[in-house]
């Protein structure tokens, strides 16, 4: 494990260059220029990180991640049922936990973690203004798909491209979400309210015959909260501008990136 903290602090080398010239202003650089819509959304530092949040991360017993788990301003105290190793404040530059795979870091750790985590924060950030800021896709489907609200128990299939939706995406209970690509395919999903998956739904990754999609060029971009219900299993890397939520048994395949909080029941597995 202190080799996978090693190999964390040089993944991001570039992005603690870049933030000596913020430090002083505790800022993060100025975001790119929005790239087409075809481009894959760089995830950065916030790549190895199954769940990265700002304020607070709070886990129901029996939760599980595949990954890291970080917590940057807010300090260790903000991670509530982690059952973190050693518990309490500490000089070491991580804690342990029986429910991360990886390591846990938090801002008011040792050694570089810091500066470590500011750099995958402002990475996080860089995604959502990134997804954001990318242009829609032609056509009627992309703009305000089924008026916002996939029915339940209905099944669609969504090409790739970038998705908008003026106010929220509602995905009904038991609804299948079939993305239908390739690797080099991405999809954005930009939502303007919240993303609110009711239980039982999923998202589905289907080769277009040449080769299967990527979780990492799949993002939802949420501009309020998102919430992923009960026994959904939902794909792709969700960055909510508030808090994301974790129905019980719920599963996500790929990162939670929540610029407030997460809160998670039990049952919930988060795999990068």
């Amino acid at each position: 494990r202190a080799l996978a903290y090693v190999m964390r602090l040089l993944h991001i080398r570039l992005g603690l260059l870049l933030l000596c010239s913020t430090a002083s202003s505790g800022a993060c650089p100025p975001s790119p220029p929005p790239k087409s819509a075809t481009a894959p959304v760089e995830l950065g530092g916030a790549r190895d990180f199954a769940l990265l949040a700002k304020d607070a991360a709070t886990s129901a017993v029996g939760a599980t991640f595949v990954g890291d788990l970080g917590i940057s301003p807010h300090g260790y105290v903000e991670l509530t049922g982690f059952a973190l190793n050693p518990a309490g404040a500490t000089t070491d530059p991580f804690s342990t936990s029986p429910q991360v795979s990886g390591l846990v870091y938090a801002s008011d750790y040792g050694g570089g973690t810091p500066a470590m985590l500011e750099a995958a924060v402002c990475d996080m950030e860089a995604i959502y203004f990134d997804a954001a800021s990318r242009p829609v896709s032609s056509g009627p489907s992309y703009s305000n798909f089924q008026g916002g609200n996939v029915a339940t128990n209905t099944e669609v299939t969504l090409a790739a491209g970038v998705y908008k939706f003026d106010t929220l995406l509602q995905i009904g209970a038991g609804a299948t979400l079939n993305l239908v690509g390739s690797s080099s395919s991405v999809w954005i999903f930009q939502i303007a309210g919240y993303l609110n998956v009711d239980a039982d739904a999923k998202v589905v990754l289907l080769s277009d015959g040449t080769s299967t999609p990527l979780i990492d060029n799949i993002v939802w971009q949420v501009a309020q909260q998102a919430h992923i219900g009960a026994r959904s299993i939902w794909q792709g890397n969700v960055i909510s501008f508030l808090a994301t939520t974790f129905g019980a048994d719920a599963k996500l395949k790929g990162r939670s990136f929540a610029q407030t909080a997460a809160t998670l029941a039990a049952g919930i597995i988060i795999e990068r």
